[in-house]
């Protein structure tokens, strides 16, 4: 969509003028964890800004699937 080290305005036509958001890899959606965290970032892709996730709703959401899961860092790494 853009080259390695767009401009402000390239990535300001990608985004915001042809509303375009990363593919996520069908991968993802097959880890609990990935998963979720995949569903949060397109929460804060909505067009909508009111619509969007507030950071302060990020951290208490990542904060409680770290919880959650005891799942080491290195392991998911390697899931990826």
């Amino acid at each position: 969509m853009v080259p390695s080290d767009p401009s402000f305005e390239e990535m300001k036509k990608v985004v915001c003028v042809d509303k375009q958001r990363p593919c996520m890899h069908n991968r993802l959606h097959s880890h609990p964890i990935l998963s979720s965290i995949t569903k949060i970032m397109k929460e804060c892709w909505f067009q909508s800004p009111p619509a969007r996730l507030t950071a302060l709703r990020v951290r208490k959401t990542l904060s409680k699937l770290d919880q959650d899961h005891d799942y080491p860092t290195e392991k998911l790494k390697m899931d990826l």
